[in-house]
């Protein structure tokens, strides 16, 4: 490597284009969203080195904390839009917007019940052979997923739109072993 590209590999380095400067995850959380705080975050973003950021709705039960929620796909909703879009173009920031509120494009207020993600649940009836049984009933909860807490929300009722997704029949014998693992790992208490 000669000197000369040596100066521009250190100089691009202490100083990178914009294309080489990060993007951020920009999350409108719990309808939080003010036009004026709007403006001072891609400022604030832009003024650190961020050259980029993209938009996401999201909502963990955190308190209101503007005069009124900003709903995705409202009226106020596409003004703090516009307002986002023009802040960072006169800033020079790319700007993207997650494709639907909530976490992985999985709801929104328009996403019908049906097609919303799902949490799998399961029960299990033990049956002797021959005879006609009705199964247990599915478990009708919303609770947080494992042991994750939900901050300060109460575990509750489900929707009542649960369904059988599939019915298995093992057989028993009592010859066989119970299988037990010999190690469990997790990345979270058990």
């Amino acid at each position: 490597m000669d000197r000369k590209s040596s100066e521009v590999l250190w100089s691009e380095f202490v100083d990178p284009p914009d294309s080489a400067r990060p993007r951020a995850w920009w999350h409108w959380m719990d309808g939080n969203v003010h036009l004026e705080g709007i403006r001072a975050d891609l400022r604030w973003l832009h003024s650190v080195g961020v050259r980029g950021v993209q938009a996401f709705d999201g909502a963990l039960a955190n308190p209101l904390v503007v005069e009124e929620a900003v709903i995705p796909g409202s009226e106020q909703w596409r003004e703090a839009i516009a307002i986002a879009v023009a802040t960072a173009h006169d800033l020079g920031l790319d700007f993207t917007v997650a494709t639907s509120a909530g976490w992985s494009a999985s709801g929104a207020p328009w996403v019908e019940k049906a097609d919303a993600m799902r949490k799998l649940v399961w029960s299990q009836t033990v049956v002797e052979g021959g005879e006609l049984t009705q199964l247990n009933k599915l478990p009708n909860v919303a609770g947080p997923y494992q042991d994750i807490p939900t901050w300060g929300v109460e575990p509750r009722e489900g929707s009542g739109d649960v369904k059988d997704l599939v019915a298995l029949a093992i057989p028993f014998h009592g010859t066989h072993d119970a299988l037990e693992p010999a190690l469990v790992r997790s990345s979270s208490p058990m």
